[in-house]
């Protein structure tokens, strides 16, 4: 008999297929498994490998241990290789060794207890990395609207002196005279005398005071906290130095407000004042200003100026002395450009010049003064190289000028005759060269200062350097 159809569709599916497709799915899944598996193993020996060349130590130094090992354990965790190595930063207290210094003082601090222990920045960018509270430290109920008067203590402390005095109020030629007349107490110092209400950061809060944060507009007063990161000395290798960088570059923190508040620029503006007179207190007598012009300091940097000079180094005196002429010079009403050159530092740069401070600047002499400070030494001298291009800008610049060389020596060949052609052509440009060291002076750049109507000096110590730039700068 016949089978009519019900109209109704066969859904039934063989229960062998059913078995077949499950085992499809059951090897793909042991297959997906397998290949992450080995994906998985295949990352781990990467990273096992990451260290083909070993571990290297990082020190970090600085004045605030708790911020330090906050820093160190972030930088920690991103598992930083550097050619090879496996970086591992640890907290220091030791500057001699340090790689990184962190910093909540000023700039002049900053570089002042550097150069104690013989080291100096790599760079003149200090990231910041962090910030810190400031105030009153208080034992009778002081609160930030008092007009109760503050003690200042601001030897090693003038950045918190500044920031509290320019958040009551002060104007930066106030703020400046506070922190230049309160520069021989310490914090201890005045805690020693019962002194009252003392301006601190957070973390100097001496024993048996209150913390009363200082405020602004609503907000706390902060300080920025610093990354300085080292050149290398005969503690620190370069390895470690370009670790310091990195290091540096990573703790950068993105909150900047401590560096650009309304308080921070105006602290900034009022420590520059302080330096300025603090320099200028420490002569006896004003500079000669008729001898006094527009004045091109051009500093050697290269690896010989790091070489220790009595407690500190050849490059540590020259900036010492570039400052104060540059003072000097400014105040007398004329400008003052800086240039410092070695060699190439990477090998994207194929010239051993830096132009600091150009020819349109108009700070008579202040940031000159500033930015000599910051240099780091390396590489070689390539002083014909610098010495040229300075002499062609100068031409260039149609400007009477003074050059004051600072060298060491000289490992580049270059011809010196067409710069010094330009230079004389252009009838106001002269070169005074000074050199330093034990090195017999290159005879081009002697040759180079007497066309040019300079003169030609030799130091072998600190005193005859002080003198010889005093004198080539006409103070």
């Amino acid at each position: 008999m016949a089978r009519h159809s019900t109209g109704a569709r066969n859904n039934r599916v063989a229960g062998s297929f059913i078995v077949m497709v499950l085992a499809i799915v059951v090897v793909a899944a042991l297959f997906a498994w397998w290949l992450m598996s080995r994906h998985a193993a295949s990352t781990n020996n990467a990273q096992d490998t990451s260290c083909t060349a070993g571990e290297l130590t990082l020190p970090v130094a600085g004045d605030t241990p708790q911020l330090i090992q906050q820093l160190v354990d972030k930088y920690n965790e991103s598992k930083s290789v550097l050619g090879g190595k496996c970086v591992t930063a640890t907290a220091s207290g030791s500057l001699d060794s340090a790689g990184v210094y962190l910093s909540g003082s000023s700039d002049k601090e900053t570089v002042d207890t550097l150069q104690v222990a013989n080291r100096t920045p790599s760079t003149a960018d200090w990231p910041v990395v962090g910030s810190e509270a400031v105030g009153v430290a208080t034992k009778s109920g002081y609160t930030w609207d008092s007009d109760a008067a503050i003690t200042y203590a601001s030897k090693g402390n003038a950045m918190v002196s500044a920031f509290v005095a320019t958040a009551k109020g002060a104007d930066a030629t106030s703020v400046a005279t506070t922190v230049t007349a309160s520069a021989y107490a310490k914090v201890s110092d005045v805690v020693a005398e019962g002194k009252d209400n003392i301006a601190v950061a957070e973390n100097q809060l001496p024993e048996g005071y209150t913390f009363v944060k200082a405020q602004k507009d609503g907000s706390d007063v902060l300080i920025p906290l610093r990354a300085v990161a080292l050149s290398g000395n005969d503690q620190v290798s370069e390895e470690v130095a370009d670790a310091a960088s990195d290091f540096a570059a990573r703790s950068a923190s993105s909150d900047s407000n401590a560096l650009t508040s309304s308080v921070s620029v105006a602290a900034f503006e009022a420590l520059a004042q302080v330096t300025a007179n603090t320099s200028a207190s420490s002569t006896e007598t004003a500079a000669p200003k008729a001898n006094v012009e527009d004045t091109l300091f051009l500093l050697d940097t290269s690896n010989v100026m790091g070489a220790e000079l009595d407690d500190h180094s050849w490059y540590a005196a020259a900036a010492s002395d570039i400052h104060d002429a540059a003072l000097k010079i400014g105040d007398a009403g004329k400008q003052v450009y800086l240039w410092n050159y070695s060699s190439p530092i990477s090998e994207r740069v194929n010239q051993g010049w830096r132009t600091n401070v150009g020819f349109n600047d108009t700070s008579n002499g202040r940031n000159a003064a500033e930015d000599v400070l910051h240099f780091g030494t390396g590489g070689v001298p390539q002083s014909r190289s610098a010495v040229s291009a300075a002499l062609k800008a100068a031409a260039n610049n149609g400007e009477p000028l003074r050059v004051v060389l600072i060298v060491s020596g000289t490992e580049d060949s270059y011809d010196l005759q067409a710069a010094i052609d330009a230079a004389r052509s252009a009838g106001n440009i002269t070169l005074d060269v000074i050199a330093v060291g034990q090195n017999d002076l290159d005879e081009s750049l002697s040759i180079a200062a007497t066309e040019l109507g300079g003169t030609v000096t030799h130091a072998t110590d600190s005193a005859q350097l002080t003198t010889a730039i005093a004198n080539a700068s006409g103070v």
